[in-house]
């Protein structure tokens, strides 16, 4: 079934009646939960037999009373989706009870569910029990700085939660505080994303206090949209960047929409100077960077070579940052995506990103759409001078000697020799190979002048020996 059918409810009851032992995914979504469907559902997720694993009820227009019920004596299920069905408080109060003795879930998703602090709490209390749950999603929900507190005294006792999203709720600088203080105790939170939500500065400062010496996050998200109207700025650029300089498990940051402008000089001077760095993933789209924050980015990514995928999308970097970005990435080998969609780039710099492609083939450059067409026309360009080169040497290659056959080889553009050329291989010299042809030559060579010495010495002693014969006959 594709994500945008829905079964009739006989479809369902048949389909559940005859659940195969097989079957590990389950998906309902946009399907009517009618009570006896509901029945059906029930019957077959507490039976024994059923293997199912994930369990999809996006947007099934239902109550949960059921599914406390499966959540309290399925034993395979391990992740649940019930985003898009308006549950609120109530339904996730039921879900939250089941929760506190539920010893196999690991994820749950409760995207935009009408989820207020009421909600928040109920979750936030059995997390302080539940020993399972991996993976919490809350995003889509009215949650805001209550809420958020809730959830901060949770994780500084809970040990089993890794994710925890609450992207796009209400959540201001003094529930980030919250947060932020609670990862100074919390061992296994792994991914944090408050993106699209209502804090600045204040809240990111506190957050850097504690990546200084959390280390457990790996991926930290703090993207927002214009039409929220509250940023992180250069100020909290800078708290940032000395988090970073001293951070070692952080592997994901994104601050995409945010106003961190020049800012991103001491983050990205930061980021070189820490040598144990494990930042791969550095997202700063939509911040209004310009050409002289790119130059330091390129600086970056000269020293740093833990950072594989840079979003630079939606900027204002021109052609001087471009150029420098692409002279950088000549000598990087550990970047393999840059984007630069949406910055004011001409055609003449984007050619030399396209050069570095042509020398790195594990690279990826996005540019702006409209060149396209420009980067066709270059990679046609590119194949012509190659295939001009590779004729021209084997042209020169048929009309050389062999040890001409050695300098051409020395001389001849590594890209033309990467290319094609396998006769070419057996051909490589070294100074080794030339040093045994030499003793070999000379070995010969001294062994034929004993040899002919030999036969001079034989001949000579012969003649002396048929002279005294002849003397003696004589006499």
């Amino acid at each position: 079934m594709s994500s945008g059918d829905s079964l009739k409810e006989e479809e369902v009851h048949e389909l559940l009646a005859n659940l195969p032992e097989t079957k590990t995914r389950l998906n309902l979504k946009n399907t009517v939960i009618s009570e006896i469907v509901a029945g059906d559902l029930v019957k077959a997720l507490v039976n024994p037999r059923t293997n199912v694993r994930t369990l999809i009820l996006s947007n099934i227009e239902t109550e949960c009373t059921f599914l406390q019920i499966i959540l309290g004596t399925n034993t395979t299920l391990i992740t649940l989706v019930l985003s898009d069905n308006n549950i609120q408080n109530a339904g996730v109060k039921m879900i939250a009870e089941a929760l506190k003795t539920n010893r196999t879930l690991e994820s749950l998703d409760l995207s935009n569910n009408g989820i207020t602090d009421d909600g928040a709490t109920s979750l936030s209390n059995c997390l302080e029990t539940n020993r399972t749950l991996r993976k919490l999603v809350l995003s889509d929900n009215g949650i805001d700085n209550l809420g958020a507190a809730f959830f901060a005294t949770a994780l500084k006792t809970n040990r089993t939660l890794e994710t925890l999203i609450l992207s796009n709720n209400r959540i201001e600088n003094k529930g980030v505080v919250a947060l932020a203080k609670s990862l100074l105790r919390n061992k296994t939170l792994e991914t944090l994303d408050l993106s699209y939500n209502y804090f600045g500065d204040e809240g990111v400062v506190d957050l850097s206090i504690s990546l200084v010496k959390n280390r457990t996050l790996k991926s930290l998200n703090l993207s927002t949209s214009p039409n929220h109207h509250v940023f992180i700025t250069v100020a909290g650029a800078v708290a940032l960047s000395e988090a970073l300089l001293k951070n070692e498990t952080l592997e994901t940051l994104i601050i995409k929409g945010n106003r961190i402008e020049h800012g991103a000089r001491v983050l990205a001077k930061r980021i070189s100077e820490n040598e144990n760095s494990s930042l791969s993933i550095l997202d700063l789209s939509n911040n209004n960077i310009s050409s002289q924050e790119a130059v330091y980015l390129a600086v970056m990514l000269d020293n740093n070579k833990s950072v594989q995928i840079l979003s630079l999308s939606h900027n204002d970097i021109g052609d001087t940052g471009a150029i420098r970005l692409a002279d950088a990435l000549l000598r990087n080998d550990k970047l393999t995506y840059l984007d630069l969609r949406s910055n004011p780039i001409t055609l003449d710099s984007s050619e030399a990103l396209w050069d570095c492609i042509h020398q790195n083939e594990f690279l990826k450059i996005d540019l702006n759409p409209e060149f396209d067409e420009a980067l066709e026309r270059y990679r046609e360009k590119q194949s012509r001078q190659l295939t001009r080169s590779l004729v021209d040497l084997s042209a020169n290659l048929e009309n050389r000697s062999r040890g001409g056959i050695e300098s051409l080889y020395k001389e001849a553009p590594t890209d033309v020799l990467q290319y094609s050329l396998g006769f070419l291989e057996p051909l490589k010299f070294n100074k080794k190979s030339k040093t045994k042809t030499k003793s070999k030559t000379k070995t010969k060579s001294k062994t034929k002048t004993k040899s002919k010495t030999k036969s001079k010495s034989k001949t000579k002693t012969k003649s002396k020996t048929k002279t005294k014969s002849k003397t003696k006959k004589k006499e």
